[in-house]
């Protein structure tokens, strides 16, 4: 079985597929889906044979026996509610691919929260679109000494170090990301805000150069600053399509 998509809580499934029955088969998008006479946990396709066996409240889809135009089917193996189901039958999409094309076009989410409770006072005109926890890393340069032997350290000149009882040495300079805090990662319209415990972070998107998605995290390139920063999110899909939705919203695009 792969893995189920899912949005953040908050998100609903159109009224037209809260059914508690398949509008249509998902597959072929042309027959009913109905409950097999013999085995009562199976529903098959009487148009394209594929078939959604009932696993507890979702539904497990196998085209191993559809006719060959549909064996193909991109959510093959995958398992979904009625509900999902029925919004791919409707749309060709789940319900997680059509909210992140409604996010990357533009039509960002508009949640009614001021914020107040965790210290945020919005501007005119400016609305919240999304908050979760998360850590802020930096990159930093660290040295490291190499070529030397256990003992206690004396650096005599840049660069070189000695060693009681062993030998000359030389470090290295190189790049790595420190946590800085821990807090809470929060877009509205107009800015993307972290609060931490220690360092607070205040974004105009307008300022914002240049975004990197990572499996985990995202990393932020701003005009005025040198150094990026990079934040850890659940959602990594998630928060690219949410955030390049509000930069071109921005934008006017």
């Amino acid at each position: 079985m792969r893995v189920r998509y899912a949005l953040p809580d908050g998100f609903d499934y159109p009224e037209e597929a809260k059914k508690q029955n398949f509008v249509v088969c998902p597959v072929c998008k042309k027959g009913n889906v109905k409950k097999d006479l013999d085995k009562t946990n199976i529903y098959t396709c009487d148009f394209c044979s594929a078939k959604l066996k009932n696993v507890g409240p979702q539904y497990l889809l196998s085209t191993e026996d559809c006719i060959t135009e549909y064996k193909n089917f991109k959510y093959d193996d995958y398992k979904f509610s009625i509900f999902e189901w029925n919004t791919i039958a409707l749309s060709g999409k789940t319900l997680r691919e059509n909210t992140l094309e409604l996010f990357r076009k533009g039509k960002i989410p508009h949640i009614d929260n001021p914020l107040t409770s965790i210290g945020v006072a919005l501007k005119q005109d400016e609305y919240l679109c999304w908050l979760e926890k998360s850590n802020l890393y930096e990159p930093r340069s660290e040295r490291t000494y190499a070529g030397g032997s256990r003992g206690v350290s004396f650096r005599v000149a840049k660069g070189v170090s000695f060693r009681a009882g062993g030998f000359r040495g030389h470090s290295e300079s190189h790049e790595a990301i420190k946590l800085i805090d821990t807090g809470n990662l929060i877009l509205t319209n107009k800015r993307l805000i972290f609060i931490g415990q220690k360092r607070n972070a205040n974004i105009e998107i307008k300022r914002i150069l240049n975004t990197t998605f990572y499996k985990d995290s995202f990393k932020i390139d701003l005009e005025s600053r040198q150094r990026p920063q990079l934040f850890s999110v659940s959602d990594s899909e998630f928060w690219e399509a949410l955030l390049s939705g509000a930069i071109k919203s921005f934008n006017g695009n």
